[in-house]
Parts: C-alpha cells; sequence; structure tokens
C-alpha cells in the first residue's frame, strides 16, 4: 500500500482518538508514532524525533521556569500590586486584571495564572457588595488566553503548529512572532470588555446576587491552589532570571531551547523552584503529547500524505483559491471546532490540510498557521472550549452565559485575524 494512505489512514485514526478521548491523548501520540515506524512509514528516528526535538526542550524548561515563578512569590506579589491599584473599581480591577494576567500568561501556564487570579478576585468580591465574582472573574480568565497567544511558549498550540510547521515545510516560528498581532488581539479585547462585556454582564449579573456559585467549593479551589513562597530576595532573583531569558529569547544569543534550559537550571540552583516542585508540577502529558506530535509531523512531511490531501482538496475547490479567502475560512474553522474539542486538537484537524494547499498553491504557511493558532486559542462562546475557560465555571456560570458575552467577541477575533496577520506575514514569500 502507498506511504501516503498508510500515513493518512494511521492519521485519521488518531484524529478519532483525540476527537473521542477513548485513549489519553499523550498515549495516542505516540501510539502514531510507533504505528509510523511499524508500518515503515518513516524510520524509528524521524517518528520519536520529537522526544529529542528542541521545542520539546524549550517546553520542559519554560514549565520550570513558570513553576518558579509562583514558587517564589513573584507572580503573585505582581499581582498583589497591580490589584491594589485596581481596589474599589470593577472596571480599574477588571484593566489592571487584564493586563497582568495577559503578562503572566506569555510565559507561564495559563492554568497557573487563572489559578493564582481566582484566588484574587475570590477574596475582592467576597469582602465588597460592589465587586461582583461574576463580573470580575471571566474576563481575566479570558486575558489569559489572549496573553497566551503573544508568545511561542505562551501557550500548547502554538507549540503544535510549530510541530506542525517543521514536519511538513521546515519551518519555524521564533518566540515572540505572535506578540505583535497578540498584543493587538489583547487591546481589542480590552476595548471590547469595557465597551460591551461590562455593561453587559452589568445586566446579567447584579449586585448582591450570586446565583450558582458554590461558595464552600470555590474556597476549596482556592485553598489548594495556593500563590508560593513570599521570600523577597527568591523575588529578586526570580525577576532577573526571567529578565535574563527574554534577552537571550529577543537577542537570540542562543536557540530557544538552551536559552530555557539555562533560565530553568539557573532557577533550579537559586533555589527558586525544587527538583521535587518541579517533578510534581511538570505537565508531563503536555510534553509526551508535543513530542509525539512532532513524530505525526515528520510522517506526514516523509510519506508524502501532505500532497495526498493537498491534490484531493483542490479536486473539491478548485484550483483558484484566493489566500485570504483560505485564511478566512481556516481561523473561522478553528474557533467553531475549538468551542467544542481541545484547542490543540483543532489545531491538528484544521491546520494539517491547510497546509497541504499551501504547499500545492505556493502560499507562505506562516500566516496561516498563525491564524489557526489564533482562532483555536481564542474560542471562548462554549465552557467546552478549552480547560482554561472552563474552570471559571465554578464561578458560578451558566453554560448559555459564555455565549451570550462573547459571541460577538468570536467575530471580532477572526476580523482582528484576518486583516492584520497578512500585514506582519505576507501570503507570498
Amino acid at each position: 500500500m502507498d506511504p501516503a494512505v498508510i500515513t493518512l489512514l494511521i492519521l485519521t485514526g488518531c484524529i478519532v482518538l483525540f476527537l473521542t478521548n477513548w485513549f489519553p491523548s499523550a498515549a495516542t501520540a505516540v501510539l502514531g508514532c510507533a504505528l509510523f515506524a511499524l508500518t515503515g512509514v518513516c524510520s524509528f528516528s524521524q517518528a520519536f524525533s520529537g522526544f529529542s526535538s528542541s521545542t520539546t526542550i524549550m517546553v520542559a524548561g519554560m514549565l520550570v521556569i513558570g513553576d518558579a515563578m509562583l514558587q517564589s512569590g513573584l507572580a503573585a506579589a505582581l499581582s498583589g500590586v497591580i490589584m491594589r491599584a485596581g481596589a474599589g473599581s470593577e472596571r480599574r480591577f477588571i484593566t489592571a486584571g487584564i493586563l497582568l494576567s495577559a503578562v503572566l500568561s506569555a510565559f507561564m501556564a495559563n492554568m497557573a495564572v487563572i489559578a493564582m487570579y481566582l484566588a484574587i478576585v475570590n477574596t475582592v468580591s467576597k469582602g465588597s457588595a460592589h465587586m461582583h465574582l461574576k463580573r470580575l472573574c471571566m474576563p481575566i480568565a479570558m486575558a489569559a488566553m489572549f496573553g497566551g497567544v503573544c508568545t511561542l511558549m505562551g501557550s500548547t498550540p502554538q507549540l503544535q503548529v510549530q510541530n506542525l510547521l517543521e514536519g511538513t515545510c521546515g519551518l519555524s516560528l521564533r518566540p515572540f512572532d505572535y506578540m505583535p498581532v497578540g498584543v493587538i488581539l489583547t487591546l481589542v479585547f480590552l476595548a471590547y470588555v469595557h465597551i460591551l462585556w461590562y455593561p453587559l454582564s452589568r445586566k446579567l449579573w447584579k449586585d448582591g446576587e450570586e446565583a450558582g456559585v458554590d461558595q464552600k467549593k470555590l474556597d476549596s479551589y482556592c485553598i489548594r491552589q495556593g500563590t508560593g513562597g513570599t521570600g523577597t530576595d527568591k523575588r529578586i532573583i526570580m525577576g532577573l532570571i526571567m529578565a535574563l531569558v527574554i534577552v537571550l529569547f529577543i537577542t537570540e544569543a542562543v536557540n530557544v531551547a538552551m536559552a530555557a534550559v539555562i533560565g530553568a537550571l539557573l532557577c533550579l540552583v537559586t533555589g527558586c523552584t525544587t527538583e521535587r516542585s518541579v517533578l510534581k508540577n511538570m505537565d508531563w502529558a503536555v510534553l509526551i503529547r508535543l513530542a509525539g506530535c512532532l513524530g505525526l509531523a515528520a510522517g506526514i512531511g516523509e510519506s508524502g500524505c501532505d500532497e495526498l490531501i493537498a491534490s484531493a482538496l483542490i479536486s473539491v475547490f478548485g484550483a483558484e483559491i484566493h489566500p485570504m479567502a483560505l485564511l478566512l475560512a481556516a481561523v473561522s474553522l478553528a474557533v467553531l471546532v475549538s468551542n467544542f474539542i481541545s484547542n490543540s486538537t483543532a489545531v491538528i484537524i484544521v491546520l494539517t490540510p491547510v497546509l497541504s494547499l499551501c504547499g500545492y498553491m505556493g502560499f507562505n504557511p506562516i500566516p496561516f498557521g498563525l491564524a489557526v493558532c489564533y482562532g483555536a486559542n481564542l474560542a471562548f462562546a462554549t465552557p467546552l472550549a478549552n480547560a482554561q475557560i472552563g474552570v471559571t465555571m465554578i464561578a458560578g456560570y451558566q453554560f448559555q452565559d459564555y455565549f451570550k458575552v462573547n459571541i460577538l467577541l468570536e467575530v471580532l477575533v477572526v476580523l482582528v485575524v484576518a486583516v492584520f496577520v497578512p500585514i506582519f506575514f505576507p501570503f507570498y514569500r
């Protein structure tokens, strides 16, 4: 049987398993790599090359750095300063929370940032009758997702995009390639919150009404998360380490993986975090799934499956596809799909055929990778969209609340991505 057909069958099976969760997603990715090697689609070293990839090493290093920011107390200290600046006014509080949540999430795990802010918002809302939990919680949690799309290491969909670009096109994105459009999206979100979201939220959730909130469960969740240590020396050291890593990323004095490894080692050597904490808090499922998906991407490129997919799509849609039409379709589909399944899985489903078309049509694949990533990350119309937005249901939101306050935001995201991505990354190289 043609290796391209074998690859397509294996890939289809993996997507089904990703969608249904019949099998853990990390195990599914490794299974796909194993099947590629067993069927001769690619060599064993190619199939499992993701486990030694610079992308995987970078993610591991950044997870250690993110843990150190929490354990050293730096993240909590920054949050406390900004939140005190917004005390007494919901609008100021939301603005301060959105800005700092976005900045922290560019370099830390989004879920860790959201958990930290849930504790802060819970305390503030209980201490003031005019600071409503539901009016504060959702926008600050969503800000973590907007901040997460500003850097390569900000969230996992970027890494899936990197995998597919490297495996099928031989291209890669630098750590801050996401930032120009990511910052614009964050500012648009901030404006949307003040102009539309906040006025609507005051009609939906009035002062003194906290229906649906399980306060005991919320308090218990906040206590379990914790906020790390409080030593001033450790915070200063951690701030210097973070500044060094950012400088290394920007100057490209060393590659991104080495910069992350240097930062992670410094965190351990200086005691900003410990080996025990790292092993406990490391998201091993993300690392294994990431490495496995790199192997899947390598198999797609090696077998010629990308050309098979492209030719099939061309036979359906014709050979005259305008790049803007393709980009709009890709980002819209990514937003739609991500409202119901994992955003990392959505990237694989949407971007794989799009990159195949790009290769066939001669389009620059970079803007399409970026667009799909933004769309997959920034889906908020249902609490199923991602774990980060789903955890906010603990604040008492109903399923339909997410659609009511965020559907217009979804449309804005698609339009902003379609307008600004081609400005920074043209369709033709």
